[in-house]
């Protein structure tokens, strides 16, 4: 493996040397005997052997990115996200390349499985790959590798339902940029229609465009189903802060965060009689620093008011985090009424599938499966109390 510095002192790594694309401002340096590194490093990828969590790489991986006491090091959330940012720069090339790309992917299912996920709808995007011996393979490559996993995957595990896309651009764009997302993402959706669910705009908040400004792309493309990351701020009845009443004008199917939708009364209103799902992903907005105290999170209020809610994970691989069970954790023990129960915890199950984009007969099929799984939990927690 090699590495760069680009020009703002973040460290690149990959597998090939292309100093333009990675932006490099220095000489490539071999990381840790390079060629012997990339000979283990690549077979350890071809080999499917995604357990040998000692691999340099992935200790590499955990040493660049861990930061103990973050929350003495990162004073403000513009640092923090500033930090979170950066560990996209510094491994995007090398989960580019097609062998990890493969077990990166085959490895997040995995993972996804373990934690009883049974389905679920992702954001990401598709960009070109690359291969030993210089082979590069377009962006359009990199998504049937993805819905070859995912396939092969649900051979193996008859209980996983698979999963669905909602495709991302995000607002620190230039607007060509954004429209060219939405481009590929019609021509995804037009191969696989039933895959391809929607679009979002991701990013930190307070220092992108607004949704305001980025309103007329999106009217124009008035056949995306929207998804939209929406009031993760802090800021209070700024045009950030507004995003929350312009998803709602662009017809949001679902909102994403939407932390500051409890200092806009009226909106909570419109969003519960429209039955607007709020996403809300606890450990996200805690590790950023919205909130210190989970019981004071806005969303204590959605739960006593009866709001639609959904539990996400926003990005867990990144604060070592696996699945979504410590997101609903934090969500029932430290943000819902203290008479919450397994009641509570079955709503927000439910919700998951209620709220998707599954068609009709799969979502008979989930729900199917759901019972069945949540019985058999019911069973076990009742033998642990006799």
């Amino acid at each position: 493996m090699i590495q760069c510095v680009n020009k703002n002192n973040v460290t690149v790594l990959s597998l090939r040397r292309a100093p333009k694309l990675h932006g490099c401002v220095s000489k490539y340096e071999d990381v840790k005997n390079h060629e012997l590194q990339k000979k283990k490093f690549i077979g350890f990828y071809d080999r499917r052997a995604g357990r040998r969590l000692k691999h340099y790489f992935l200790r590499t991986a955990y040493h660049r990115n861990h930061t103990p006491h973050s929350e003495k090091v990162y004073k403000s959330y513009a640092e923090i996200f500033d930090q979170f940012d950066k560990m996209f720069v510094i491994f995007r090339d090398v989960l580019s390349y097609k062998p990890v790309f493969k077990q990166y992917f085959n490895q997040m299912l995995i993972e996804m499985f373990e934690d009883r996920i049974m389905y679920a709808e992702v954001r990401m995007n598709f960009l070109p790959l690359y291969g030993p011996r210089n082979a590069t393979y377009p962006a359009k490559v990199a998504l049937r590798l993805f819905l070859k996993i995912v396939k092969e995957f649900k051979a193996k595990h008859p209980g996983f339902l698979g999963i669905k896309i909602i495709s991302t651009a995000s607002k620190e764009e230039t607007t060509q940029h954004i429209k060219e997302r939405i481009k590929q993402h019609r021509e995804f959706r037009k191969i696989y229609p039933d895959i391809f669910i929607g679009f979002d705009l991701i990013g930190y908040e307070d220092e992108s465009k607004s949704l305001y400004e980025l309103s007329q792309i999106l009217l124009k493309a008035s056949d995306l189903s929207l998804f939209l990351h929406a009031g993760e701020t802090n800021t209070h009845l700024s045009p950030i802060d507004n995003n929350v009443m312009d998803a709602l004008l662009l017809r949001a199917k679902r909102i994403g965060h939407g932390y500051s939708i409890s200092r806009h009364p009226l909106l909570l209103d419109k969003i519960m009689s429209k039955k607007i799902p709020i996403e809300i992903c606890p450990l996200s907005n805690q590790i950023f620093g919205l909130v210190g105290d989970m019981r004071t999170h806005p969303a204590a209020e959605w739960f006593a008011r009866g709001a639609p809610l959904v539990i996400g994970n926003d990005n867990p691989g990144r604060w070592e985090a696996k699945g979504v069970s410590y997101d609903f954790y934090f969500a029932l023990m430290g943000i819902a009424p203290e008479y919450a129960s397994l009641g509570t915890l079955k709503k927000l199950v439910w919700n998951s599938i209620e709220y998707s984009e599954l068609s009709k007969m799969q979502r008979r099929t989930a729900f199917k499966i759901l019972k069945r799984e949540w019985d058999t939990f019911i069973k076990r927690v009742g033998s642990l109390l006799h």
